[in-house]
Formats: C-alpha cells, sequence, structure tokens
C-alpha cells in the first residue's frame, strides 16, 4: 500500500518537476548570453538548479519503479543470453572510464521467469555504484553460478570497498555512501529481488572491493 501512495505523489511531483527543469533550461540559455561581473555567478546558480532537478528526478523514478513492482510482468528469459547482451550494452561506457568489465558464467544455462526490466535496473545501479567505487579505473566482474537456493548472479569489483559498520545499514532507504546519492538504489535493488522470490547479498573488504549476490529462485 505504500509503494503504491508513494508512486502516486511521486506521479504528482513529476509533472511541476518537468517544468522546473523545461523553465531552468530556458534560464541557462539566457544566462550563456549574459556579459558582465555577474555572469559567471548566474551560470554556478543555474548549474547547481539543474543538479538538484536532476536528483529530485532520480529520487521520483526510483519511488515510480517501486509503485511498479507488483504489476511488472515477467517472461521467460534465458539468463545468461541476457546477461552477455547487458554486459556489451555497458562496455563501452565502462571502457571510457579505464574499466574492464569481465564474465565468468559457470551455471548451466537456465531460463528463469523474470522481469528484464527490473533486472537491468539492479544490474544499472550495481555497475553505477561499482564505477563510483573505482575512479581511478578497475574491473566489474559478472559472474553466476548454481547453487541449492537457485540461480546466482554476481557484480564484483576492484574499488576501495564498504567499511564493516555501513555495510548492514546500506539497504535501507536514504542510507548512502554517496556524497550526491540519494540511497534509493540499493534498497529498489533488494525490492526487487524479494518481488522475484530471490535475495540480494553484499560482502565487502575494504581495499579489496566489493561483490554483490543476486540469488534467483529456479522456480
Amino acid at each position: 500500500a505504500m509503494a503504491i501512495v508513494a508512486g502516486k505523489v511521486a506521479h504528482e511531483i513529476r509533472s511541476p518537476l518537468n517544468s522546473i527543469f523545461l523553465n531552468s533550461d530556458l534560464l541557462q540559455e539566457r544566462v550563456r548570453r549574459t556579459r558582465g561581473p555577474q555572469a559567471e555567478r548566474l551560470r554556478h546558480y543555474c548549474r547547481v538548479l539543474e543538479e538538484e532537478v536532476e536528483r529530485l528526478n532520480e529520487i521520483v523514478e526510483s519511488y515510480l519503479a517501486l509503485a511498479r513492482l507488483a504489476g511488472g510482468e515477467r517472461q521467460e528469459t534465458l539468463v545468461e543470453v541476457f546477461l552477455r547482451g547487458f554486459v556489451v550494452e555497458v562496455a563501452a561506457e565502462n571502457a571510457r572510464r579505464e574499466i574492464a568489465v569481465e564474465t565468468a558464467f559457470r551455471a548451466r544455462p537456465v531460463t528463469l521467469q523474470v522481469n528484464q526490466r527490473q533486472l537491468r535496473r539492479v544490474l544499472l545501479n550495481l555497475f553505477a555504484n561499482s564505477r563510483d567505487a573505482m575512479k581511478g579505473g578497475g574491473a566489474i566482474t559478472v559472474s553466476t553460478e548454481d547453487s541449492p537456493a537457485g540461480y546466482r548472479i554476481t557484480v564484483s569489483d576492484t574499488g576501495e570497498g564498504i567499511p564493516p559498520e555501513a555495510l548492514s545499514r546500506l539497504s535501507t532507504p536514504f542510507t548512502t555512501l554517496k556524497e550526491n546519492g540519494n540511497g534509493l538504489g540499493l534498497f529498489l535493488a533488494r525490492e526487487i529481488l524479494q518481488h522475484h522470490g530471490g535475495k540480494l547479498e553484499i560482502q565487502s573488504i575494504q581495499g579489496e572491493g566489493t561483490s554483490v549476490i543476486l540469488t534467483l529462485p529456479y522456480a
């Protein structure tokens, strides 16, 4: 019920937020043509406005995604094929940041009932977190394995790791280690996995990296 209310509130916020974004864009165009001692200060204010609007939009999108969980349709998905396609999709962007994307598919090929859009959202969030933890480059590995609990997908990075005292709080709404994070990404990812009957676990060693393990049921 709370997810439905949150979704409706987010939907109501979206329209005025779009209007603010449009008008801020028009304002920036006018400020770019401004000359004089106040010009740079005005440009700075416009950049701050744009960044905050984008941050609010991310929060709105997260709430809308949460509200759509119950209505999301699942389809038969050959998971390894889906993962290979995702890796190809994100490889170029990560290469520009000097991050290698590697794979280690050890699980037997299986077809699972999943919502592909939601699973893609989870993976995008995990990759974004890994990139933020590897400012100087590194590697992200997507691996799979069979387990008694289900089909396991692990996203591992060679980043700075997470402090032990912060690890247990990371999937709590609005808890984040990022300077400009909204604290909803991992919370939504865990909700998506639970909605699929699975689970999300985080393992991390400071100075070595972080692994996020997604477990999906076979049936």
